[in-house]
Order: C-alpha cells, then sequence, then structure tokens
C-alpha cells in the first residue's frame, strides 16, 4: 500500500506513467507517490491528456465515471421530454413518471 504525496490517501493501484510525464505531474521529481485521482487531477491542471486502462472491473475510470453521470443526464431529460410530449400537467406525477421511465431504460441498458 502507498501513500499519494498530495492527498495523503492510501491506494493499492499499481498504475504505470511514462517518466517524460511522471516527471512533470509528480511533487517529487523522478519518485514520489501519487494516487490515480491526484494524478489525473495534476496532468489536467498541466494540460496533459492520461489515459487509463484497467482488467475489468479492476478499477472505475474518471472517464466511466463521467460516461455514467452523462448517461443518467440524458436517461433523466429524455424522461422529461416524454413527459413533456404526453402533457402530464400535474408536477407530481411529472416527477413519479420520470423516476418510472428512467429506471426502466436503465435496466433495459443494463439487458435486464
Amino acid at each position: 500500500m502507498e501513500y499519494c504525496d498530495s492527498c495523503g490517501k492510501a491506494y493499492e493501484i499499481v498504475y504505470d506513467v511514462p517518466d517524460e510525464i511522471w516527471d512533470k505531474i509528480t511533487l517529487k521529481k523522478g519518485d514520489g507517490f501519487l494516487c490515480i485521482e491526484c494524478a489525473n487531477k495534476r496532468a489536467d491542471e498541466l494540460g496533459i491528456d492520461l489515459y487509463w486502462s484497467a482488467n475489468e472491473g479492476e478499477y472505475l475510470t474518471v472517464e466511466i465515471k463521467r460516461l455514467k453521470k452523462e448517461k443518467e443526464w440524458l436517461l433523466y431529460h429524455f424522461a422529461e421530454m416524454l413527459c413533456q410530449a404526453l402533457r402530464i400537467a400535474d408536477d407530481e406525477a411529472i416527477e413519479d413518471k420520470k423516476r418510472v421511465i428512467t429506471k426502466d431504460m436503465q435496466g433495459a441498458l443494463k439487458g435486464k
């Protein structure tokens, strides 16, 4: 287990960054430890794009998290538009319909 030099968080994930990139993002030139979140944050601050890969289920990358949030946003707004198209007048009923439709769509996307 390592401890991030930036945030102090303990982490166990092993990852590899090319030396020329690491020297730019690390707080201790040529040495030190950064959790993936802090490594990504430092790279973003410096305008460096990092690309992560992992075996399925090992680590939920920042990009996957972003895509999940985007999918949830799209599902919610699709449900909202559908409710408007159905001209459901009662605000409480609209919220209930959006929750039901969003849940159904998420289940369909998961293959249920």
